[in-house]
């Protein structure tokens, strides 16, 4: 069996990922990544907050963010569920979600109460693609810097 594998990284202000596998069937594998949908206010055009590199995020943005989202490049992936945990002083706080909202909880819980410099996981995000598999994403940092 042959297998041909292209892979494609840019990394610096825009993160893309393409992992093609190609094999005797034909069958190829795209990688995604989530994100949050940031509202820029003065043009209205929607922004990507990948949480990668140094991409840091304002507490006021943050709790505007409406959902998780994923860049699929075409594939089709929705997510099912994921996870958001910090460190809250000296306690670890962790809330999951089902479907890509993020709950009252998670809000008032964790994003109303990190400070400058706090890091919040968002884990465990689970999608499913077209073809009714279900993937892991990888863990997105978000770095609150006010």
């Amino acid at each position: 069996m042959r297998k041909t594998v292209k892979l494609l990284l840019l990394i610096g202000t825009m993160f893309l990922c393409s992992v093609s596998v190609f094999s005797q069937n034909k069958q190829t594998e795209t990688c995604a990544y989530a994100y949050l949908p940031i509202k820029d206010n003065n043009s209205g055009k929607i922004q990507k907050y990948r949480g990668f590199g140094n991409e840091y995020i304002s507490k006021s943005i943050l709790l505007k963010a409406p959902e998780l989202l994923v860049e699929d490049f075409g594939a089709g992936y929705v997510i099912k569920s994921f996870q958001v945990a910090t460190k809250i002083g000296l306690y670890y706080t962790e809330y999951a979600a089902l479907g890509n909202q993020f709950s009252d909880q998670m809000r008032n819980d964790i994003f109303m109460k990190v400070t400058r410099g706090s890091k919040i996981y968002i884990e465990n995000i689970k999608v499913e693609g077209k073809d009714g598999v279900e993937r892991m994403l990888p863990v997105m940092l978000v770095i609150v810097v006010e």
